[in-house]
């Protein structure tokens, strides 16, 4: 029997669905860059998350890419109330203790052979439609960090891709193909895919993300982000 989780809810709020109230954050976020306050030596030019949630253990994937031009990606999840260990190598820290404060805005202490070395505060709009991330102390290459990234939750125009299509669009090396629509941008989210996960067959289900490029075709892979296996969902 196959296991609906919250890419169902990733779908909802990323295809404008009223029939789920999920969490503001679950969803794929674009990093807005004239409104977010970089350190001097961690400038980004382009950035994107994408938020999943199951059985009440969330992750994030997030796709960074420097002045320099070298791109960064991290993958962690958190708990409310619980340490949960990183999993990506290049977060810099080894667990994240996450606290909700209220349905928009939680609380994170990053924390590194036990002891807190940074701490991020993150807000969603009112209106869903804007993620601000306070991050200050230590993160990876950066000894000691005070910034403000801003993200635009992407959707609205969202085309939402069958398997078939998904399928059919990693082999065109042109992607899902079609013009983007008029309200989109280069680097916009143009299209997505969200599968249901088969337990029997694997526990991990993935949401597969493509964008707008620079002629506004609807062509470039962007991301392919993982919701956790399935024995870790009741840690």
């Amino acid at each position: 029997m196959k296991e609906l989780l919250s890419l169902v809810a990733l779908a909802a709020v990323t295809f404008a669905s009223p029939a789920f109230a999920a969490d503001p954050i679950v969803g794929i976020w674009k990093l807005n860059v004239e409104k977010s306050k970089f350190n001097p030596d961690a400038v980004l030019t382009a950035g994107r998350r994408i938020y999943s949630e199951a059985n009440g253990l969330y992750m994030f994937d997030e796709k960074l890419t420097r002045a320099d031009g070298k791109e960064i990606s991290i993958r962690a999840q958190y708990r409310n109330g619980k340490d949960v260990k990183d999993v990506s190598a290049t977060s810099g820290t080894e667990t994240t203790f996450a606290k909700k404060i209220d349905a928009n805005t939680w609380d994170f202490d990053l924390k590194q052979d036990g002891k807190v070395v940074g701490h991020v505060h993150r807000v969603v709009s009112a209106a869903g439609k804007t993620l601000t991330v306070h991050n200050t102390g230590a993160a990876g290459s950066v000894a000691m960090r005070d910034e403000t990234l801003v993200f635009d939750k992407q959707g609205a125009h969202v085309r939402h891709l069958t398997a078939a299509e998904s399928s059919a669009a990693h082999k065109n090396r042109d992607g899902p193909g079609g013009h983007c629509p008029p309200e989109m941008g280069p680097g916009d989210v143009c299209a997505a895919y969200s599968c249901t996960c088969d337990p029997v067959i694997t526990d991990i289900c993935t949401v597969d993300i493509w964008t707008c490029d620079p002629n506004l075709q609807c062509s470039q892979f962007a991301q392919s982000s993982c919701l956790v296996p399935k024995s870790q969902r009741s840690q």
